[in-house]
């Protein structure tokens, strides 16, 4: 009986690995998939807590495949074209270790954009009606292309609402606007209208819709009134901005920092003096009553 037990508990460790035995328990730990990132169009890296075995790789995807490598716990997969910025690709494949330990992965990949247009947020409204909806004004600031750019209520990992902008070339000057709210007449650039947090919450721009995307702008305002989760109101809100501020996108996590939307309301826009870009609510001001200025 004891025998049996100690089989038993050999074949738990070796979990859903076949193959290790008592020869290799020393290390029963499979790889795992730290981050997947674009490289290029048409590559990706992606990364897990250990080295891999240079020859113990498998993938596949929509996308044919052209080639693999391995450098240390860094996996390179080239595809024979670029992926498509306006949806994901799936990546399904197998790693292993250098112990013969393996881990199978599904990832979701965005195309890259090489080419991106430099955006800044530039105006916004939170509180909306249903004639005047809640909507986000992105300035070109230098000329490149939209596709794959995101705009969401926070971020990776912590939005609730987001646009995906479409393959589209902009030039400086150019403003586009974004609806976030129904009502009113529908624009061509809109999100699934959830709606903005109207008093506490964050506005971002990134540069794909990935989990690993970076921060290119951001603004957070707050009414600075609620008593509740360090003064934004939510814990959700009140954690989606502290990892705003970790990314670098936002200079403070105290709703005294925020742009105070106080006196903001459907047609008092919050608005970007100029191109100003710093960070903070020094950036910003509310605009006048019907002073929402979209498109100018």
């Amino acid at each position: 009986m004891r025998h049996s037990y100690l089989a038993t508990f050999l074949l738990f460790l070796a979990g859903c690995n076949p193959q290790a035995t008592l020869t290799n328990l020393g290390d029963l730990h499979a790889p795992s998939l730290v981050s997947a990132v674009m490289t290029a169009s048409d590559s990706a890296r992606l990364v897990f807590d250990e080295p891999l075995s240079p020859n113990g790789s498998s993938a596949e995807s929509p996308i044919a495949i052209a080639s693999m490598a391995v450098e240390g716990n860094e996996l390179y997969v080239y595809f024979q074209k670029a992926l498509p910025l306006d949806r994901t690709t799936v990546l399904n494949g197998r790693v292993k270790d250098g112990r013969g330990n393996s881990c199978n992965f599904t990832v979701p990949l965005w195309g890259k954009n090489e080419h991106p247009a430099t955006l800044l947020i530039s105006e916004c409204t939170t509180k909306g009606t249903k004639s005047q909806p809640d909507r986000v004004e992105l300035l070109c600031v230098k000329p490149g292309s939209l596709s794959g750019l995101t705009v969401a209520d926070g971020p990776p990992g912590w939005e609730n609402d987001r646009c995906v902008l479409p393959d589209e070339y902009l030039w400086p000057g150019t403003r586009i606007v974004i609806q976030f709210q129904t009502g009113g007449e529908q624009l061509p650039y809109r999100s699934s209208l959830a709606g903005l947090g109207s008093n506490n919450g964050c506005i971002v721009l990134l540069g794909d819709p990935s989990a690993n995307a970076e921060v290119l702008d951001a603004l957070v305002y707050s009414n600075r009134q609620s008593d509740l989760y360090g003064g934004w109101g939510t814990s959700s809100t009140q954690n989606a901005i502290k990892r705003l501020v970790e990314l670098g996108g936002w200079e403070s996590d105290l709703p005294s920092s925020a742009v105070d939307s106080t006196h903001s309301t459907s047609t008092r826009s919050m608005q970007r003096l100029g191109e100003t870009d710093t960070d903070s609510a020094s950036d910003w001001v509310i605009a006048p009553t019907g002073g929402a200025s979209w498109g100018y």
